[in-house]
């Protein structure tokens, strides 16, 4: 009976010095490592798709008689329709400035109609396809990025006037300029979000009737959401 009093009194006596001892050990542990996600980069190639609106395109149409005497100036307005297609480039970085190419093909369902001379004669303004090449330059905030652009845009336009002498009309492939300016917002590491906004020139190109040459003066505004997969 001595002994299995000994014996338990020993085990009593161990139980505190063992817990002690399991709590130094775990108070004394390493720490977990950290582990932290690397910064976005916005370097690499991209490709998307976009859908919005080209809205009053402030095309101008001067009628003239074949002297060459003006008789009538008139924009062209109410342009609103659908422009959509796809667009893709690359970026290079430079701390938080984003700098690249990128090129963008479109279909637009843009028609507008305007009377004049006292609705004597009527100009009409249809784009069809277009597109541009462009330069772009930003400033990114870790995943979203302020961007202007710039560079040469290209469309498909007919051209259409009437007055009482009969309808004259051209198609043809305009080259001229556009800029603007977006933001984009990388959601995910490969998905890209953007809206952003662009005004084209087209220039100016005239058709004649036999009564009178009208030029027009071809100029957009078109405002897009996009979306694109970077790889």
């Amino acid at each position: 009976m001595k002994n299995v009093a000994w014996l338990a009194a020993a085990v009593v006596i161990s139980m505190p010095i063992s817990a002690h001892a399991a709590d130094a050990i775990q108070d004394y542990a390493p720490p977990a490592p950290v582990v932290q996600s690397a910064p976005f980069s916005w370097a690499g190639g991209y490709l998307g798709v976009s859908a919005g609106y080209m809205f009053d395109n402030t095309t101008r149409a001067t009628a003239s008689d074949l002297g060459g005497n003006q008789f009538s100036r008139r924009y062209i307005k109410g342009t609103d329709g659908f422009v959509g297609g796809i667009y893709g480039g690359y970026n290079f970085t430079a701390n938080n400035f984003v700098y690249g190419l990128e090129a963008n093909i479109d279909y637009a369902d843009s028609d507008n109609k305007r009377n004049t001379f006292r609705d004597a004669a009527s100009t009409h303004s249809d784009i069809g396809f277009n597109g541009a090449l462009r330069a772009r330059l930003g400033y990114s905030i870790d995943r979203a990025l302020i961007y202007a652009t710039g560079g040469l845009a290209i469309a498909d336009i007919e051209y259409k006037a009437t007055d009482v002498s009969g309808t004259a009309k051209k198609s043809s492939t305009e080259t001229g300029y556009t800029v603007g300016a977006g933001v984009e917002y990388a959601v995910m590491d490969n998905l890209l979000l953007r809206t952003e906004y662009a005004f084209s020139d087209y220039g100016d190109k005239t058709v004649s009737t036999d009564l009178a040459n009208y030029k027009f003066e071809t100029k957009t505004h078109t405002l897009k959401l996009g979306v694109a997969y970077k790889f």
